[in-house]
């Protein structure tokens, strides 16, 4: 084991500093007053030349903030599918993998083009996940924008009362166009969805029985099964098919190799 020297000038004054204020040094100091120790143990052994051209750089790395992390990204179509595929009862999945992958064949989610843009369009615009807006319209209307219920109204089922409530005009008849449908019944459900704490099934539950339920009954926690299988199958499929995209990019862009002879 190597003698130790005497401490340098600059951590001897930071250590009484600290004794006097009666507090540990922090981490950051430890650091700073090593590296320098470091470096003016290493002067007197090395010549003076080599070591005073780079002090200046040396106490400025020294005490420099360490870097901070990136924000982490929002959740992968994976991550989503298995969030959203816990507590689904069976049927529910074997209904929603089977409807997805119909459509499928045709290239959409929904079965037309048309409306997955809006359905993705308003998802987007209410900072709301694209599997959960899908998911509400698939249970709700089975993605038809010309669905009636009791008092309920196209691709979202909205009440007249409640789309008044965020701005709407119209006639009931009105909310039979899918475009005006969408806006304000993803706007309930941008509200629900925040209301809950962005929990699936409380969103569900709100969106189901109106922002101010709060009692998960067997109607709701069926409805939001419902809307976790298509929710998990969709996040499946657009999984696959970044995958498969991945894929296809990777292969363009690789260089072309010649088989001449």
């Amino acid at each position: 084991m190597r003698p130790q020297g005497p401490a340098s000038p600059i951590c001897r004054d930071r250590a009484r500093t600290e004794d006097f204020d009666d507090q540990p040094l922090g981490r950051t100091s430890m650091i700073s007053c090593l590296r320098v120790s470091l470096v003016l143990g290493a002067c007197a052994i090395a010549p003076l030349s080599a070591c005073v051209p780079n002090s200046a750089s040396v106490l400025e790395s020294a005490s420099a903030p360490v870097p901070q992390a990136r924000p982490a990204e929002g959740p992968s179509p994976a991550a989503v599918a298995a969030i959203a595929d816990k507590n689904v009862f069976t049927r529910d999945r074997e209904i929603a993998a089977r409807e997805v992958a119909k459509a499928a064949d045709k290239g959409t989610i929904s079965g037309s083009a048309a409306i997955d843009g809006l359905i993705e369009k308003h998802a987007a615009e209410n900072d709301i996940p694209v599997e959960l807006a899908y998911g509400v319209v698939r249970v709700e209307s089975r993605y038809n924008p010309k669905a009636r219920g009791r008092g309920v109204y196209g691709l979202s089922q909205i009440m007249p009362s409640t789309a008044r409530s965020l701005g709407f005009s119209g006639s009931s008849n009105d909310l039979l166009d899918a475009d005006t449908n969408l806006r304000y019944g993803m706007k309930y459900l941008k509200g629900a969805w925040e209301k809950a704490g962005h929990d699936v099934c409380r969103t569900a539950m709100k969106y189901k029985g109106g922002h101010r339920a709060t009692r998960m009954t067997r109607s709701a926690s069926s409805y939001c099964s419902k809307v976790k299988a298509h929710m998990a199958e969709i996040a499946k499929r657009k999984a696959a098919g970044q995958a498969t995209s991945d894929i296809s990019m990777r292969k363009d862009a690789a260089p072309a190799t010649s088989t001449g002879s």
